[in-house]
């Protein structure tokens, strides 16, 4: 919930753009913000559907795998309360991690050991909150191998991101990686065999 996450979302609501659902990770202390996003979504008549652990969204041919928050919905963290979702393709698989650390991971990580996923396929990371020396651990990246890795943050800022130990982590397991600092705009595309991850203008 916090704002370089959802004022995207919350600028599409108060415009009146008919967005049909909404989905939010489950939590059981709901936040003022979060309150705010429903009280937007209401007034926009948009359904609001929340997710946790273990739930799952089937489209035509992919499926959004739940990975974290934890079912019980207990963490006041918003970093913590991330919704991290495993894009399942044919060829491909996307973990879309959130600001989600060290916690969260390790939570999720255990889930994927217990998991039947063919972790075969190519795998793409968007690195978890902006590289954070705390996240994108050792363990996920045992399971979960990037064949690309990609790092969201602002060139020089307050934060340090991303930190230099998650950047080694990554390169250790052979990543291309990708810095929207350095590219902008980053597009995947998903092929039939491997994707194409482009950034500037793409024709």
């Amino acid at each position: 919930m916090d704002e370089d996450h959802i004022s995207g979302a919350k600028e599409l609501l108060e415009s009146g753009y008919p967005i049909r659902n909404l989905i939010l990770p489950f939590r059981k202390n709901v936040s003022e913000k979060q309150l705010e996003i429903k009280k937007l979504a209401r007034n926009n008549h948009t359904k609001i559907y929340y997710m946790k652990q273990g739930d799952k969204l089937t489209l035509k041919n992919e499926t959004f795998f739940c990975l974290y928050p934890k079912k019980n919905g207990k963490t006041d963290d918003e970093n913590q309360n991330s919704l991290v979702l495993l894009l399942d393709t044919q060829h491909q698989q996307i973990l879309l991690t959130g600001d989600v650390e060290k916690e969260g991971e390790d939570f999720m990580t255990n889930y994927l050991k217990k998991s039947d996923l063919d972790f075969s396929k190519e795998q793409i990371l968007k690195v978890g909150h902006h590289g954070s020396a705390n996240g994108t651990m050792e363990a996920l990246l045992k399971i979960f191998q990037p064949d690309s890795a990609i790092v969201s943050c602002a060139l020089d800022n307050r934060y340090g991101h991303p930190a230099k130990e998650t950047i080694d982590r990554i390169k250790n397991v052979d990543s291309d990686l990708y810095y929207t600092m350095k590219h902008g705009a980053i597009e995947i595309r998903l092929g039939k065999v491997t994707s194409y991850l482009g950034y500037g203008v793409v024709k």
